[in-house]
């Protein structure tokens, strides 16, 4: 009966130990990868990549990273997250493109190259 109880325990202490280490090595969330494409974080947007947060999750309300960060003009963001496979076609429900929402707030430096093919 005590080994019994001390084998359950050693188990369930090494269960808990997988947990923990699973919790500090999860992939961030796609939130988090917009949260810093919207602040222009270069340096954190690619560290969430490297850690394997998906380029194209997409909030609840359909907004990706490359849609928030062309609406805001981060373009060294826009550039990372296309060179790492963001995919410049999405749209939301409502059919916004990061393209048109670069346009629409000015920022031209950031549709110039990619207009004339219909993307950015």
């Amino acid at each position: 009966m005590q080994r019994t109880i001390t084998t359950a325990f050693a188990l369930l202490t090494l269960l808990a130990l997988q947990a923990v280490v699973l919790a500090q090595t999860a992939v961030s969330a796609p939130t988090d990868l917009i949260e810093a494409a919207s602040k222009g974080d270069l340096d954190g947007v690619q560290a969430l990549l490297v850690k394997g947060t998906d380029v194209n999750g997409k909030r609840a309300n359909g907004e990706t990273a490359l849609l928030v960060a062309a609406g805001k003009g981060q373009r060294a963001v826009v550039q990372a997250l296309l060179i790492s496979g963001a995919d410049v076609n999405a749209r939301t429900p409502k059919g916004v493109t990061a393209l048109l929402v670069a346009a629409q707030n000015g920022y031209t430096e950031i549709v110039q190259p990619y207009g004339t093919r219909g993307r950015i």
